[in-house]
């Protein structure tokens, strides 16, 4: 599926600039600040965050191949940063220096996005987030998948009159962990206008949706004032990497059956370094051995795969091979 991105759920991964700030327990082993950090970098907490000047012109080549094909492709926007982060320090290119802003077309980002320093434009978050925006509005061919732990900046930080229009082409999504992180993410996000897509990895814990109320306020037309947001796709994902924490599959399990109860789509990215499953001695709808010299009689019990990110379909539980995608 993907073709300039190494996620399976997307076409194309777009990123702007590197660099966040940890929010809650899905950000303890950060792949991306690792990643950051074996490029040299230092641009998590309050380090600067590193404008990538490359990424820029990609999405309108991305938008006229998808064009080209009669297609609409994914964009996961932003694996290396969180587009809806409030950050207010400076931006620096690769060699650590602030960039300046030379051109004489701010592509439609307004000139009070910028900092202005001794007479010198230079580039901020606001102004690079504004651009992102402008870049979505121009790509129609391109699907755009904001995710971010912050969904309760999102409104306050798109353009006004999306929340007058919502865009056809984007969905916003939040990555809940477990419960108490889908408890208070996933209400925000359902305030948002448009679709919206849950991405729950690293998965670290179970999440049962059905204990989450819905607060969006009623939409026009709605009968009896119902809401009218919902989740419209949820992807699933154990820990990768070093230090991954074990991702147990009944949660995988329970996720794929709400889905289907609800008739949303799922994705079942991989199951991690670290899966964890039922023993032998322990049927679904039974009670493990105890004294089992396997599982130690708590019906739990490592699942030894091959690929060490457990994404390796073959290797899965049958009922968890399972690759949906929104419409």
């Amino acid at each position: 599926m993907s073709t300039n991105s190494n996620i399976e759920w997307t076409h194309h991964t777009f990123n702007g600039w590197w660099g966040c700030t940890k929010v809650h327990a899905g950000c303890k082993n950060c792949y991306a600040e690792a990643t950051d950090a074996r490029w040299g970098g230092d641009h998590w907490g309050n380090g600067p965050r590193r404008m990538i000047l490359g990424e820029w012109g990609k999405p309108a080549q991305w938008n006229k191949a998808a064009k080209d094909a009669g297609e609409i492709h994914r964009v996961f926007c932003s694996s290396m940063c969180d587009v809806f982060e409030d950050y207010q320090g400076p931006v620096v290119d690769q060699q650590g220096k602030r960039v300046e802003f030379t051109g004489t077309d701010t592509l439609g980002v307004r000139a009070g996005q910028f900092d202005y320093e001794n007479g010198k434009v230079f580039w901020s978050i606001d102004a690079l987030r504004e651009r992102v925006f402008r870049i979505i509005e121009s790509t129609p061919n391109l699907h755009w998948l904001l995710l971010t732990k912050r969904p309760e900046n999102i409104t306050r930080m798109v353009p006004s009159h999306w929340l007058v229009k919502w865009p056809e082409n984007v969905m916003t999504g939040t990555s809940p962990c477990d419960q108490p992180t889908a408890e208070v993410c996933i209400p925000d996000l359902l305030r948002v206008p448009g679709r919206h897509f849950l991405s729950c990895e690293p998965l670290i814990g179970a999440v049962d949706l059905l204990r989450i109320p819905n607060t969006s306020p009623p939409m026009p037309g709605c009968p009896n004032g119902a809401p009218s947001r919902r989740i419209d796709w949820v992807i699933v994902g154990g820990e990768s990497g070093r230090g991954a924490r074990p991702f147990h599959i009944k949660w995988a399990r329970s996720l794929v059956a709400q889905c289907k109860g609800a008739a949303v789509p799922v994705f079942i990215k991989q199951l991690g370094a670290r899966p964890i499953g039922y023993c032998p001695c322990k049927q679904d709808d039974g009670d493990p051995h105890q004294g089992c010299p396997t599982c130690g009689g708590d019906g739990d019990v490592a699942l030894e795969l091959r690929d060490h990110k457990g994404g390796d379909m073959s290797e899965w539980p049958e009922d968890l091979r399972v690759r949906e995608f929104a419409p």
